[in-house]
């Protein structure tokens, strides 16, 4: 690992990289900020900011479509406002594509605005068809990125990892 990227970001990159991952597209927000800086340091990644969820999701399907492997990584809102842009390419194309989705409102998030955001992403994500996993913030992150992208290539169509502040953050 780089001695400039301590924590929990540097190893969910490294993790990436080891499963081919070339192309991270992100949604800014304050959560996601230390991985994107995390990944815009890092050779063989490519991080690219869109401006919303769907032309994130957009992209990283255009990505795969040309051989790419590629990572979303957003809000849970993001993914609750782009719901029928995942049907419609993630499910209609059955495409490759590892989502890493900030769990905002838990009990590590101050914010009771996004409580009903972390209550509805679970059940829109098994609505969307989208398989899903919440990350372990006690466990090795390295490895739980690792077994996600091994399941986004062995079931060649999408997974969602859910990570907590801690996983983001890290130290």
């Amino acid at each position: 690992m780089n001695d400039h990227l301590p924590g929990r970001p540097a190893g969910l990159i490294a993790a990436l990289k080891r499963c081919g991952t070339s192309l991270l597209v992100y949604v800014p927000d304050s959560w996601l900020g230390p991985v994107v800086d995390a990944a815009q340091t890092q050779a063989g990644i490519r991080a690219v900011c869109a401006t919303r969820e769907e032309e994130a999701l957009a992209i990283c399907c255009g990505a795969l479509f040309t051989g790419a492997k590629s990572v979303l990584l957003i809000q849970n809102v993001g993914l609750l406002s782009s719901g029928a842009a995942a049907v419609t390419l993630l499910n209609r194309f059955r495409l490759p594509l590892l989502i890493l989705i900030s769990q905002r409102g838990g009990l590590d998030d101050p914010r009771a605005s996004h409580i009903p955001k972390g209550e509805a992403i679970r059940p829109v994500l098994a609505g969307l068809g989208i398989p899903y996993s919440q990350a372990d913030p006690h466990a090795d992150l390295e490895a739980q990125v690792a077994a996600a992208g091994q399941y986004v290539d062995e079931a060649d169509g999408p997974f969602a990892l859910l990570l907590c502040k801690e996983d983001l953050r890290g130290g």
